[in-house]
This record gives structure tokens, sequence and C-alpha cells, in this order.
């Protein structure tokens, strides 16, 4: 059987991302004063959130990387709600946008995650 393009993206998601500087953006994550440098994906995710006065979008900035790769205190952790990457000078917050978890998995493998940020401060 034949082998489609989410396979080959999950089996090698480490190699494509991190090996390949054509897509990939050297970022510095942040808990506290714990920073680790990781290459990662930007892209963008809109979500509805109903209010009192109907339904308002939200566009969150999204970082994807290798979860292996988020090592802070010598073990590998996962993201929390107010961690921070810092992109090119700009300072962005993980965020639960309109009652969703921070973070998700992109591929069913779980050999990368995205995580939902809003800018706090520009550079």
């Amino acid at each position: 059987m034949g082998r489609n393009l989410n396979d080959v993206i999950n089996g090698h998601a480490e190699s494509v991302f991190t090996n390949t500087n054509h897509f990939a953006v050297s970022v510095a994550y942040q808990r506290g004063s714990l920073s680790v440098a990781l290459d990662a994906l930007v892209s963008s995710t809109l979500f509805d959130a109903e209010t009192t006065y109907g339904v308002t979008r939200i566009e969150t900035r999204d970082f994807s990387f290798v979860p292996s790769k988020l090592i802070l205190s010598g073990a590998v952790r996962l993201p929390e709600r107010g961690d921070k990457i810092v992109d090119a000078g700009r300072t962005n917050i993980l965020t639960e946008p309109a009652g969703q978890p921070c973070y998700q998995y992109d591929d069913e493998n779980r050999s990368m995650i995205r995580v939902h940020t809003t800018l706090i401060k520009d550079a």
C-alpha cells in the first residue's frame, strides 16, 4: 500500500522541521526564568467565541514544534498557559482562546505540537 503525504510528514516531522530552515524560525520558549531555543513553524488559527454581544472571532499566532525539544529544568515539558515565545523581538503569551487549551497536537502521532499565542509586546 502506498504512503500519503501525512504518513511522510508524521514519520519524519523532526527532520522536516528542525533540519530544514526553509520554513522554520528560531524562537525562544520561556517559562518564568527558564528558556529554551526551538525551531518552529508560524501559523494562525481562528476561533469563534460567544459573548453577550454575539460571536467574536479571535485569531491567534501559533507556533508548531517538536514536543520532545521543549526541555525545561532538564525534563521534557508540556506547554502551559502563561508561557511566552519570543520571535524576532516580539513577545507572545500562550493563551486559551475561546475556552480551548493553549496547545494541541498537529498530528495523530503527536510528533508536532501547536501552541496558541497572543502578542503582548511588539519589537
